[in-house]
């Protein structure tokens, strides 16, 4: 599989067969085959994001990355060195998935500076390899920096700090120690053993991304919506109060907390605005990005549903969209 278009989309399908009780490491990688004839693009300039087709979502599996190629092998999935490591994961029953990834030309190269002309042009590989699980390095990371703690019974019914309600009109507390739950926990999912965090945790921050450009929402009555016309929609009869209201400045990093390691290595993230201690004094200081209402109607119980009526979107669902293609434009 190659692409040559520099700056586009390539969709590819992949599909496994699987019998028997045995585990497949797999990777998708990518190789740079541009012909030694042709003008070429230097890698530090192409970056590439590859996500997974859900329907009709979309999941980032990786941030738009430079190209850079891997300096070892991967023993556990057969992928030589030379080749840029897109995703890695593992399967141990038959299923196909869709993939799509972007390669484009970073914003701050100019490629007629260079005499125009050029291509950049890559292979995408899958490999894959019977044997033991395959353990993301993340993951190997966050099982260096905690120890993993017990489940206790009944520990969902307390807070991580040990506090359970006894009077739910006086909303009075008391502290349980034998049920102070603060750190890291695994549980299996479908794809292995997940890890994730619960409580006060410091040391799950992480940052990757930054604004490229200023990025707005819209505020009406304490409410921050992530267009002008959903402000609208959820304020008739007062559109005009709808105010543009900045969140965060071109080239503010974008900073996560870890929720949880999935079993398949891949991580879940929330975002913890433009610092890793974010103060919460003002919306560009905190780690929201809005603050809606789920839906505008409550007179049918379908009105709980993110989706209702066989697919329509639920207004916190639209919103919730709008910010990912904002996020993931800003991003790349």
């Amino acid at each position: 599989m190659t692409n040559s278009i520099y700056q586009g989309k390539l969709i590819r399908h992949i599909s496994s067969e699987i019998t028997g009780d045995v585990n497949i490491n797999y990777e998708i990688s990518a190789k740079d085959i541009t012909s030694s004839d042709a003008k070429k693009i230097d890698g530090s300039n192409i970056k590439l994001y590859l996500t997974k087709l859900n329907g009709d979502s979309e999941e980032g599996l990786m941030t738009p990355e430079v190209y850079n190629e891997e300096t070892s092998e991967n023993t556990y999935t057969g992928r030589p060195s030379g080749e840029m490591s897109l995703y890695t994961s593992s399967m141990n029953s038959s299923e196909s998935n869709n993939y799509r990834l972007r390669m484009y030309v970073d914003e701050s190269y100019n490629p007629q500076g260079d005499g125009g002309g050029l291509t950049f042009t890559v292979q995408i590989n899958v490999y894959g390899r019977a044997g033991d699980k395959y353990v993301p390095l993340t993951t190997q990371e966050i099982l260096e920096d905690n120890e993993v703690q017990e489940e206790k019974t009944q520990m969902f019914n307390y807070a991580s700090n040990g506090d359970i309600l006894t009077d739910p009109y006086e909303m009075t507390t008391e502290n349980h120690p034998e049920y102070v739950t603060n750190g890291l926990y695994s549980m299996e999912d479908e794809d292995g053993t997940s890890y994730y965090y619960r409580g006060n945790v410091t040391n799950n921050n992480v940052q990757f991304g930054e604004y490229t450009s200023d990025y707005y929402v819209y505020e009406n009555a304490g409410s921050y919506y992530q267009s002008l016309e959903s402000c609208r929609e959820a304020n008739v009869g007062y559109e005009d109060e709808c105010t543009q209201v900045k969140l965060a400045s071109g080239g503010d990093k974008m900073y996560w907390k870890i929720v949880r390691a999935n079993g398949d290595g891949s991580l879940r993230l929330i975002y913890n605005g433009t610092s890793s201690n974010p103060d919460n004094s003002d919306l560009a200081r905190s780690y929201v990005i809005g603050a809606t209402p789920y839906n505008l109607y409550s007179n049918d119980p379908k009105y709980t549903g993110y989706t209702y009526d066989n697919g329509l979107d639920s207004f916190i669902k639209k919103e919730v969209d709008i910010n990912q293609q904002v996020t993931m434009d800003l991003v790349m």
